[in-house]
């Protein structure tokens, strides 16, 4: 649909969009009371801290008769299965998606360890690539272009068409790798290794893949404890990466390797999150902790905005995992907590520059929360968990709509599912994990593909500003919804994925 708008402050009109869409009801719940401030050195922070509790011991389920609707529109209207899959033997520990969600990279572990690529349309894998007994860790350029698996003592870049070895480096000594990124560029690649058989983070590889492949820098982490290493992630822009160990995290310089800040954290098992530009940093830790710190230009280190601690259960519960938008607007976190019987696992939505307090809970998740990812605007979001053991909750992966805090697609399994990740649009998701519970002896694994309906209309127009040439920087509105955009200097704009019904665009 085209549309033209000439002015000088505001202006608007209405639109109808006939699409068949379909939307779903769900609430969130859980209160918080209390902001607790934080002074050190002469910097000032916020802990977001719970009533106290003088009822004993009470699970989160107790507490699904608290409402806490988050107001607005939602943004994610549903969901489907586009296509799943099943190994008998092998478990699905590790999954990445490309930028258009059309390609969906696997790694297979325990048994027929293998690297498996995937496009939209078929669960028949374009191709695998074996690596022998070792399980792979793998990930994916924006673009596709760039495959990259660690097993073992090899570092791989892998050809896209084929699955065939373009680059092979064999770490030398005793060093075996574990995780490994890609910028969403496709430049550069990151390799961790520890000495195999002991827990001790030894060594990050930063690869150059601009050109044919060569190590471009190598940092040695000083070994004090015994830690290993819990994961690591580029910015969108590539300038940094983030990484953490068990008990501490690290930023670096991706191009040159200068270790920007580095930070003791308590005991975290989740890879850490970061922003597009490499500003705000989150982690989640074992002791219950979400953490946020964002970039001091002035110092050069990072200044902790606020920490929210997960309220304790019948025994310290753990932060699991967090994912945070691109725009560094959004911070989404996952939990598992300890019940009186077996476990549950809880989602936390929290604004970047807000004080620590939820925006929503999501709660009766099941089990651990194992991983989240959120789209680019901060819009949508993933989380899969372990689920409950008896499998009376139903719920493996559950997409967000972060605006509501509605939960408006859902996938359930016999199993549990480990990994999650959604393309920055986030319209594309893929899942995996075990075929039955976590906590249970078995083999086997599952993998689903989805596609996250976004709504199915677009508006594309142009805001001519008078008296000017350049006629970008126009918000442009959908009023009544959470679609908005940018006009370019032309003064071309496109609302995407606007939900059916009739509106008025404003401009101004």
């Amino acid at each position: 649909m085209k549309s033209h708008l000439t002015f000088l402050s505001l202006a608007s009109f209405v639109i109808s969009l006939f699409l068949f869409s379909i939307t779903s009801s769900f609430s969130q719940d859980k209160n918080f009371v209390g902001i607790k401030t934080l002074k050190e050195n002469g910097k000032v922070a916020s802990q977001t801290i719970t009533v106290e509790n003088k009822s004993g011991i009470r699970s989160f389920e107790q507490d699904k008769s608290i409402n806490n609707s988050a107001a607005g529109e939602k943004y994610v209207l549903g969901g489907t299965v586009l296509w799943s899959t099943q190994d008998a033997l092998a478990i699905a520990n590790k999954v990445a998606i490309n930028t258009a969600g059309n390609s969906a990279l696997t790694g297979w572990g325990l048994n027929n360890q293998r690297v498996s690529l995937y496009s939209d349309l078929t669960s028949v894998p374009l191709w695998n690539f074996s690596t022998g007994t070792y399980d792979p860790v793998v990930d994916i350029s924006g673009d596709g272009s760039i495959i990259a698996a660690t097993a073992g003592k090899d570092f791989y870049i892998l050809d896209p068409t084929t699955g065939n070895i373009n680059y092979q480096f064999t770490l030398p000594d005793s060093l075996y790798a574990s995780k490994v990124s890609v910028s969403r560029d496709g430049s550069m690649a990151i390799a961790l290794t520890s000495v195999f058989g002991t827990p001790n983070a030894v060594r990050v590889y930063a690869f150059d893949l601009s050109g044919f492949p060569s190590i471009k820098w190598t940092f040695d982490v000083p070994v004090i404890e015994n830690k290993d290493w819990s994961g690591i992630n580029f910015s969108a822009s590539g300038s940094e990466v983030a990484i953490t160990d068990r008990y501490h995290l690290y930023i670096f310089n991706s191009e040159d390797g200068t270790l920007i800040w580095d930070h003791f954290v308590e005991n975290t098992q989740s890879p850490p999150a970061i922003s597009g530009d490499g500003k705000v940093v989150c982690t989640a830790d074992n002791s219950g902790f979400v953490q946020t710190w964002h970039f001091n230009s002035v110092s050069n280190e990072y200044d902790l905005l606020w920490q929210y601690h997960v309220p304790p259960g019948l025994y310290i519960n753990w932060a699991s995992s967090v994912g945070i938008s691109a725009d560094g607007s959004t911070i989404v976190a996952g939990s598992m907590i300890t019940l009186s019987s077996g476990y549950d696992g809880s989602v936390m939505c929290f604004d970047t520059y807000g004080n620590g307090t939820p925006n929503w809970i999501y709660t009766g998740f099941g089990d651990l929360v194992n991983d989240i990812s959120v789209s680019d605007d901060g819009k949508v979001a993933a989380a899969v968990s372990w689920g409950d053991y008896y499998q009376t909750l139903k719920k493996d992966l559950i997409v967000f709509d972060v605006t509501t805090g509605e939960p408006t697609f859902q996938v359930t399994t016999p199993g549990s599912f480990f990994t999650v990740d959604m393309n920055p649009e986030g319209s594309r998701v893929i899942a995996g994990g075990k075929a039955v519970h976590a906590r249970e002896f078995g083999n086997g694994g599952r993998l689903y593909f989805c596609e996250i309906d976004l709504g199915g209309g677009n508006v594309n127009g142009n805001v001519d500003l008078t008296n000017t040439s350049d006629d970008s920087g126009v918000l442009v509105k959908a009023l009544g919804t959470a679609r908005s955009t940018i006009t370019d200097i032309n003064g071309d704009y496109t609302i995407e994925n606007i939900p059916a019904g009739t509106y008025t665009i404003s401009a101004g």
